[in-house]
């Protein structure tokens, strides 16, 4: 089905939107904490 493949993919992106996020907060977390 059409509709439940775009659900996936919508989803899957929304993930992968969230996770490099993380990564990212992350590495100016520790870019400060080298910083101070």
């Amino acid at each position: 089905r059409i509709e439940t493949a775009c659900r996936t993919a919508y989803l899957t992106s929304k993930e992968e939107m969230k996770r490099p996020s993380i990564v990212y907060n992350g590495f100016k977390w520790l870019k400060s904490r080298f910083q101070s």
